[in-house]
């Protein structure tokens, strides 16, 4: 049983794999009762509970809920699915039923919503519609992957993407009356200020230390502005001092330049930071990107190659069917 958890379980740690271990040994000894549910249902049940049968709040609870959300919503605070899940958990110990007995589960939000005429609101934007020719791209795009990894003998895949967020963070969603034209969310004003950040995953789910890159001037002296950007990741003295116990502290890799966006210089330190000294840098590594011009100068070409990086490009156009974070 240790060998077969280990085998299809590689990413657990040893304690986590005796728990599996331990579930898989009671599935046995209630193999009847599962085989039973399962044929009873015809696979579609997914718990052994009767139909109709569960932990719900007392109706007083469920009231003070959706004046709770009535009174946000005339405040203009977007009301997530998440927190009312977090506000259901609450009333729930409130009133005396443990937490593991309620779960708030997304079958009692649809009920909820619907008794008390509530939907999920959205305001109108443009969305990111796939070309009409988007799975033979996304179809040639898998076998140029596969090919590659054959060809440079790649041991390890991770895939790149970087993403503006907002230091105004409003969820695009929020639970509103059934049948409002319009959706009123307040904010501080600071909804389109923002700043970069840049993810990375492998092919084995882990994820590594993100870069962010916020909005900095530059000094007006030359010779410190090149010294903040050589020494302080181009901040100043006074920010870096605060800057710089945030990077000790979360391990995030923090930089500044004039429009919080990323640059090839950026491009140049995340190679280095992340591939330059790997152990295994003598192997090849595969690397998926988009098509920002930044990522693609000679110099970050060179580099890339110079470690045994192999990039791949994101087909132009097509990030939202074939780059895996957008996918995803």
């Amino acid at each position: 049983m240790a060998s077969a958890i280990r085998i299809a379980f590689p990413d657990l740690t040893p304690h986590q794999q005796k728990l599996k271990q331990r579930q898989v040994h009671r599935w046995r000894h209630a193999s009847a009762a599962i085989e039973k549910a399962g044929a009873d249902g015809k696979g579609r049940r997914m718990k052994i509970r009767a139909h109709g049968v569960g932990t719900v709040l007392p109706r007083e609870a469920e009231e003070q809920i959706a004046m709770w959300i009535a009174d946000l919503r005339r405040e203009g605070v977007p009301v997530s699915l998440m927190m009312l899940t977090f506000k259901a958990q609450e009333m729930a110990i409130a009133s005396g039923i443990e937490a593991e007995e309620f779960s708030a589960s997304s079958s009692w939000k649809k009920r909820f919503l619907a008794t008390f005429r509530l939907s999920l609101g959205r305001k109108t934007r443009i969305g990111q519609i796939a070309p009409s020719d988007a799975e033979k791209v996304c179809r040639d795009f898998r076998l140029k992957v596969l090919a590659t990894i054959e060809h440079h003998k790649i041991v390890q895949i991770f895939n790149a993407d970087q993403t503006a967020m907002n230091n105004e963070f409003l969820p695009s969603t929020t639970i509103n009356e059934t049948g409002s034209k319009t959706v009123w969310v307040r904010n501080s004003g600071a909804e389109k200020k923002r700043l970069t950040v840049m993810l990375l995953a492998d092919s084995r789910g882990h994820k590594l230390t993100p870069f962010v890159i916020l909005k900095q001037a530059p000094s007006k002296v030359p010779k410190t502005q090149a010294f903040n950007q050589q020494q302080q990741n181009g901040f100043g003295r006074g920010v870096w001092r605060e800057v710089a116990p945030l990077i000790e502290k979360y391990g995030f890799r923090i930089y500044g330049n004039t429009k919080a966006w990323w640059n090839s210089g950026l491009s140049l330190e995340f190679l280095k930071f992340h591939f330059g000294s790997r152990d295994n840098v003598g192997e090849s590594v595969l690397l998926i990107w988009d098509d920002f011009s930044a990522h693609w100068t000679a110099e970050v070409l060179a580099y890339a190659a110079s470690i045994n990086v192999v990039l791949i490009k994101v087909p132009p156009g097509y990030t939202s069917s074939c780059q895996p974070p957008d996918v995803a």
